[in-house]
């Protein structure tokens, strides 16, 4: 009555579990930290949009606080509001916020507003651990 160990069957499944989730477990926490990283960058990217759309048509939204001087501290309050209810308080500084006028945009001639969002990516830790990782994205609207 005694069978050959390598015929038996029973409690196989622990291993190959075992086996399967080091492989599948990895792709998965993988894929939310590209999934989380391009969904900032794009929501980041129509922040900065916004904000240079808004400066440019002299919109109600960036020219309703008028405790700021300048069109360009608006918009930067602007683009900081935003920031903030879109993906968080203190992610985004007005110092990441540059509101400039340029004669060329994406070697366009004409008159822009341009608007600059550095970030440091503080996603994807588990994919670029180094720290110090920077984007800079641009917007610019014609006036």
């Amino acid at each position: 009555m005694t069978r050959s160990f390598l015929k038996q069957t029973q409690a196989s499944t622990i291993p190959e579990a075992a086996i399967i989730l080091a492989l599948l477990l990895p792709m998965l926490l993988g894929g939310i930290e590209i999934s989380l990283m391009m969904w900032t960058k794009g929501t980041i990217q129509s922040i900065a949009a916004l904000s240079a759309r808004c400066i440019a048509t002299n919109s109600s939204n960036c020219a309703a606080n008028a405790s700021f001087a300048t069109p360009a501290l608006r918009t930067q309050n602007y683009a900081l509001t935003l920031a903030n209810s879109l993906i968080g308080p203190a992610k985004i500084t007005a110092a990441n916020i540059v509101v400039t006028t340029a004669t060329t945009c994406n070697s366009g001639p004409g008159q822009y507003d341009i608007v600059t969002i550095t970030y440091s990516d503080w996603v994807g830790a588990i994919l670029h651990p180094a720290a110090g990782r920077t984007d800079k994205l641009t917007a610019c609207f014609p006036i």
